[in-house]
């Protein structure tokens, strides 16, 4: 079978490079690979013959995108900046395309959830055992990486792109879109609570109990399955989706959750609270 993903214009280097970089981190890039194909043959029809992105390039792209609503074209343009930014990291001076306005034509509505259901949520992941003996199973991560989401507001994906380095323990801080997968492109420092740092450290006591060659080197993942491998934005979708349900949370539906992505919406002074139970 072809490979559609088999970019040949003159970026496909760099394509090819960012692309094999999100899935080391463990991101879910299909999207990305869609975008970089739209992109790559337009470079071909555009006739372009060195391997920069100019404003006049990225113009000329986004005028053909007609089609696209406001946050499909917000997604897209996020990841060709996210390319130039890449290339000029590597020495090839490139346009960084800002960001269009983005209207929520999703109409998503966040899921609050209940002081009593966090408690329950949290408890739920304490008590989490394995029914399998499948290596890549994540079970160790989960009840920390759905607590650090609470608690910091990261979306997923840029939570399970940390990277040891990332996790500054002795400054009690977080450095966000290294990777450069956050929603803006831009790199960030997040505050660890005091709280969350216990959870962090517990997390990290029984990670190094794993046979994992390399699992505390700084360039390693942070947050694991039992082989070692990164936790995907699917495997804390899927977790999540287990854990409120044996707590008698009913899923309403695509548009109204709960998703993970509504954990990013506590009642802020309440976290200090749900996050005290190790």
């Amino acid at each position: 079978m072809t490979d559609p993903f088999n970019y040949r214009g003159v970026l496909s280097p760099y394509m090819k490079a960012i692309i094999r970089m999100k899935e080391a981190c463990g991101l879910t890039i299909l999207s990305a690979k869609w975008t970089y194909k739209e992109f790559d043959e337009f470079t071909i029809q555009y006739d372009l013959t060195e391997p920069i992105i100019t404003k006049e390039l990225t113009d000329a792209w986004a005028a053909t995108r007609l089609n696209d609503c406001s946050r499909t074209l917000y997604g897209k343009c996020s990841r060709i900046a996210q390319l130039a930014k890449y290339m000029n990291e590597h020495g090839i001076k490139s346009y960084i395309m800002p960001l269009p306005k983005c209207d929520n034509d999703r109409a998503f509505i966040p899921y609050i959830f209940t002081e009593r259901q966090m408690w329950d949520i949290f408890n739920e992941t304490d008590h989490l055992l394995r029914k399998s003996h499948r290596k890549d199973d994540p079970i160790i991560s989960i009840p920390c990486l759905l607590r650090l989401l609470y608690s910091t507001g990261l979306r997923i994906t840029e939570a399970v792109s940390l990277r040891n380095k990332d996790v500054d323990l002795q400054r009690n801080l977080l450095r966000v879109g290294t990777w450069g997968n956050t929603k803006n492109g831009e790199e960030r420092l997040v505050p660890i609570c005091t709280s969350l740092k216990d959870n962090l450290l517990k997390y990290l006591h029984y990670r190094s109990m794993l046979p994992i060659k390399g699992i505390t080197a700084s360039d390693h993942i942070f947050f694991v399955k039992l082989n070692g491998e990164a936790v995907s934005s699917a495997n804390a979708y899927r977790w999540f989706k287990k854990v409120y349900t044996h707590c008698g949370i009913a899923y309403r539906g695509e548009h109204f959750g709960p998703r993970v992505h509504d954990l990013r919406y506590p009642n802020l002074n309440k976290i200090q609270t749900f996050l005290k139970k190790p």
